[in-house]
């Protein structure tokens, strides 16, 4: 695992986030799980672990009496789906290959990743389906972290306010229109420049990111989610992310 502490940030609310990469047999999985047992978090901190899908209900096993809070890497589209509200998203079945919140929660999820760039780009995935998801999930008992961000060419061009402006507008308009789930039940992950490992934008930039992200929510609805920092954390950067204004949290990866 990670040889990170999370320990200066006792007495804090703070979510942890790991997400599970490449694992190709069970005994790995088990061994990473293994890594995870024992770890402490600060009081009043949350931690989270996104699992890919054959590997949930070993995880959830594993993992019974540890602080962690199980996390599928993502979530079928709801059927029939033609908008927000919790009337048209009341169907617990999924296509064929699929799975729904409920089919996660019976797998010992308590959260669910979304928007996660690789899906966006490879997939197609737009803003309005992943929007949809998260309201799927939510009235479902599952807890959505929404991955937004920037590519690194995107920012090259200028255009982070306008991408991130693209990715939160669906986000807020399914809060609005969805008495069901509030703007308290969903997190965000800023996660920018996916396309370019090891490289980061500096921690002033991000720190304009995660301020932006605050005045567009605060400008449209009451309250702002839970913000976490999913980018590079580049040469030590830890302890200035962790504590860094705007963010209440990390996704840091794993793999075995």
């Amino acid at each position: 695992m990670t040889d990170i502490s999370f320990g200066k940030m006792n007495n804090q609310a703070f979510t942890a986030a790991f997400r599970i990469g490449k694992i190709r047999s069970l005994n790995e999985m088990k061994r990473l799980a293994a890594g995870l047992k024992g770890w402490q978090r600060g009081e009043g901190m949350t931690a989270v672990v996104f699992a890919p899908a054959p590997y949930l209900a070993l995880l959830a096993e594993e993992l019974r009496y540890e602080p962690f809070l199980i996390g599928a890497q993502d979530v079928s589209f709801p059927l029939g789906c033609g908008g927000y509200k919790t009337s048209d998203l009341n169907c617990s079945c999924a296509p064929t290959g699929e799975l729904c919140p409920d089919d996660l929660t019976a797998l010992g999820c308590r959260a669910v990743l979304l928007g996660s760039m690789d899906r966006r780009i490879v997939l197609g995935e737009t803003p309005e389906v992943i929007a949809c998801k998260a309201a799927f999930s939510a009235v479902h008992g599952l807890r959505p972290y929404i991955c937004i961000g920037e590519l690194s060419a995107e920012h090259g061009r200028h255009l982070c306010g306008d991408v991130l402006a693209a990715q939160l507008d669906p986000v807020i308009r399914m809060l609005r229109e969805n008495d069901d789930v509030c703007v308290r039940d969903i997190s965000l992950i800023y996660e920018p420049w996916v396309d370019a490992p090891g490289q980061a934008p500096a921690l002033n930039e991000i720190e304009e990111a995660l301020s932006f992200i605050h005045a567009y929510f605060s400008d449209r609805i009451e309250y702002v989610p839970e913000i976490l920092y999913g980018g590079d954390l580049g040469a030590n950067r830890f302890c200035d992310l962790i504590t860094m204004k705007g963010t209440r949290g990390l996704l840091l990866d794993l793999d075995e």
